[in-house]
């Protein structure tokens, strides 16, 4: 299968004026809530929510006529340039990796020219590693192109899958209020969790992952980390 180079869409670019600061923000939360993938954005939290509020605050001006057109298109296009400017920030960040894009707010360019079924559930294997370390893997899945995993400090309730790297649930549910939770969202089927606390049992969850789709969350597999 041929693979495309998969890069954040640019298609706020096309959306209604009305519609543009909430596709905006979702892609702040999205990079500057994830420092571990995204540690030195081009433009800083700070700087990115000042350009988002200019174009705001004049637009609401021009719905309400106190402001003319041309100076909320000078607003949204000095936004659209600040939000190029992260996805290519985050396109070199993600390196082709769908989830990443996902992660940071924006939708991913197709992956493939082909078809592939999603793949099957993963079976994980967790080991000790270094002090306050855990080591996992799984075996090679088929028709898997990435891997992701997740450990908590509780294990997960029912109803629960995983989609752009978030966590959803079937039904309402407090069962992980103020618990861990890592994702860690590199391609590879090794995964490393460090700094974890000692005398904690954690609980770890695998999906492999392709342009169709990802597989159900694996089956739990629990390690206390005992140094």
């Amino acid at each position: 299968m041929q693979i495309k180079k998969v890069r954040c869409k640019r298609d706020y670019h096309f959306l209604k004026p009305g519609s543009v600061g909430l596709a905006v923000s979702k892609i702040k939360s999205g990079v500057y809530s994830h420092p571990e993938h995204f540690p030195h954005p081009d433009l800083t939290e700070e700087e990115y929510a000042d350009v988002i509020k200019e174009y705001t605050d004049t637009f609401s001006a021009y719905k309400g006529h106190r402001n003319p057109m041309s100076a909320m298109q000078s607003k949204l296009k000095k936004l659209f340039k600040a939000t190029d400017l992260l996805a290519d920030y985050v396109d070199k960040r993600a390196n082709n990796n769908a989830a990443i894009i996902e992660l940071a707010g924006f939708k991913p360019t197709l992956q493939y020219v082909g078809r592939k079924n999603v793949p099957e559930q993963c079976k994980v294997t967790v080991k000790r590693g270094s002090s306050r370390e855990l080591l996992t893997i799984c075996p090679k899945v088929e028709n898997a192109d990435s891997y992701g995993a997740i450990l908590t400090d509780k294990p997960l309730p029912h109803g629960v899958y995983v989609e752009s790297g978030k966590l959803f649930f079937s039904e309402v549910s407090a069962a992980l209020h103020d618990s861990v939770i890592i994702f860690e969202l590199n391609r590879t089927r090794k995964k490393v969790f460090r700094n974890l606390e000692v005398g904690v049992t954690y609980y770890i969850y695998y999906w492999a992952g392709n342009a169709k789709g990802i597989s159900p969350l694996s089956d739990v597999v629990e390690k206390k980390v005992i140094e």
